[in-house]
């Protein structure tokens, strides 16, 4: 799309200049001159229209958009190239073609200016420096890329720092803690108060008490009154422990949730590899058979000509054609669509051509079941996320059951004052303090029950994943065993249609079999590479898969 609307705008731009230097020409202008005036004259409309364009669709490109990025990209460059060789060359090209115009008819002229805007319009194209170079990977850098621009993985990471936070958090209220209150106000009342004479009785030998009124102070008007405390927490402790039980299952849940997502993106990087892998190589066995059906259609053509065969033989021969081109056309279409995919899990444009280095079969022997059964129990990320579930349940069951107990805490608290009477400035004290809901109406029973249903949940679905995960083990065994057998005779016939190819190609050397033939032979046995590379592709393919059940560690 974005080379349509540049080569529209390029061819623009030079039927612009060029019909100026001919409405000069009439003019009776010379042709040097006239081309200097052309390119002084449109200078400055190409270049205002070409930079708004480039500069207009700078937001497509910093978009990031897989479309309008790349469409906006070949604009922009294009547009930029094309104005300097619109406004320098294509004059220069237009003086040197005309500049014999006195022994040419006009209409030579107008034909040549076809050849010269064609030519500018290659030359200014992003075209001209041809088809980008196509991306050399080895199966090893293209999961490591994958890896590295998952999105996924990356979300999977920071829920893992998270959790570690929350740890933290939660170990943290096992320490005493240091708090601080303070308080400050004013009183509007009088900072004294009056004892009448005689209120307090008589005293013998005295009379009245006090002899007189007396103005007895309250203190000041304004009071500062702060508590620096230290305390740690007592029975909380047990509580404390469950909480600090369920944030590590939580870490653990992170944790394996990122192991699983880091698996799978791994496999699904190596399924889009082995994949292309697999359409390129159907692609050349496609185009083989193509060839030959082809062949096979010209001598049936020749055959039915000369009364040698029945039309029935050409229409065979031209089914098997079509047939052909189906399965070229099916196997380009999945290559296309896998490039696409591999590209996306790599972070790389959609476009982007990929050069894929081959793969060796993975040929290392396997462990024992026993073996793998005991690492799928200790490494399967599904098995590991639903255990830390039951350990979290069952911590989150037991800290409900702890809100029973009584919350006892020691303490030490410094005191300070200004503006009581009778009380010193400074104090210390300490002790224990005690907080108690006796009676809540079901809520804490609610919430045990509640944490028991769950726990129960959590210990099925245990069983369930870890019931599962041995049923998948087994199975991917049985489907590795027919995965070898598949590539064992996958191997045979293509050692036989090998064979068969190179008799073909000696008969055909003889005179013995027409070209067709030896073709067909071709193209059976590029089909049978096709289908041996598959078939070794889906054994290592089913390794992978075993892989990722065992949570990466095969062979480890």
């Amino acid at each position: 799309m974005g080379m349509i609307s540049l080569c529209g705008i390029v061819v623009r731009n030079a039927i612009i200049l060029i019909d100026y230097i001919k409405e000069k020409l009439h003019e009776g202008v010379p042709l040097v001159e006239a081309a200097t005036l052309a390119g002084e004259r449109r200078l400055r409309p190409i270049f205002l229209t070409t930079m708004a364009a480039a500069v207009g669709v700078t937001p497509m490109i910093i978009s990031g958009s897989k479309l309008w990025s790349p469409l906006a990209s070949v604009l922009a460059v294009g547009l930029i190239f094309s104005m300097f060789f619109t406004l320098l060359v294509v004059p220069v090209i237009y003086v040197l073609v005309f500049r014999s115009k006195e022994n040419s008819s006009p209409g030579s002229r107008v034909a040549s200016v076809i050849p010269m805007v064609l030519l500018a319009l290659v030359l200014a194209s992003p075209l001209s420096a041809g088809a980008p170079d196509p991306k050399h990977l080895t199966l090893e850098s293209a999961v490591a890329s994958a890896l590295d621009h998952s999105a996924a993985i990356r979300i999977s990471r920071a829920k893992v720092d998270e959790a570690a936070g929350k740890k933290h958090t939660a170990r943290a209220d096992y320490f005493p803690q240091l708090a601080m209150d303070a308080t400050w106000l004013k009183r509007n009342d009088q900072p004294f108060m009056t004892v009448p004479a005689g209120s307090l009785g008589n005293v013998p030998g005295l009379g009245p008490f006090p002899t007189q009124d007396a103005n007895l102070g309250q203190g000041k008007t304004h009071l500062f009154y702060q508590n620096i405390t230290l305390s740690q927490p007592l029975t909380q402790l047990i509580k404390i422990h469950h909480g600090n039980e369920v944030a590590s299952a939580e870490e653990r849940v992170a944790k394996a949730e990122l192991r699983k997502i880091e698996t799978e993106i791994a496999y699904q990087t190596r399924q889009a590899y082995y994949g292309l892998l697999i359409a390129q190589a159907q692609i050349s066995a496609a185009q083989a058979g193509v060839a030959a059906a082809e062949s096979q259609e010209l001598d049936a053509q020749d055959a039915v000509k000369a009364g040698n065969a029945l039309n029935v033989k050409q229409i065979g021969s031209r089914a098997k054609l079509l047939q052909n081109r189906y399965k070229l056309s099916t196997a380009q279409a999945t290559a296309a669509d896998l490039t696409s995919e591999l590209n996306d899990l790599m972070g790389e444009p959609l476009q982007t051509p990929l050069d894929l280095a081959p793969v060796s079969p993975d040929s290392r022997p396997l462990p024992t079941r026993e073996a793998m059964l005991e690492q799928v129990r200790t490494s399967n990320p599904d098995l590991a996320v639903a255990q830390a579930s039951l350990e979290k349940s069952r911590s989150a069951l037991k800290a409900g059951k702890s809100e029973y107990i009584p919350e006892v805490g020691a303490f030490i608290r410094q005191t300070h004052q200004d503006g009581l009477p009778f009380v010193q400035a400074n104090s210390t004290s300490y002790g224990l303090s005690l907080s108690w809901t006796i009676f809540d109406w079901g809520k804490r029973s609610g919430v045990v029950h509640q944490r028991a249903a769950l726990a129960s949940q959590a210990s099925s679905n245990y069983d369930r994943v870890r019931n599962r995960t041995e049923i998948d083990l087994d199975r991917l065994l049985r489907k590795l065993e027919t995965a070898r057998i598949l590539s064992e005779a996958a191997e045979d016939a293509y050692a036989m249609n090998v064979e068969k190819a190179r008799l073909a190609g000696n008969q055909h050397k003889s005179g013995l079999i027409p070209v067709s033939k030896k073709l067909e032979a071709d193209a059976e046995a590029n089909a049978s590479e096709a289908e041996l590379l598959a078939a070794r592709l889906g054994h290592d393919l089913t390794r992978a898969e075993l892989d990722r059940l065992l949570g990466g560690g095969l062979n480890q």
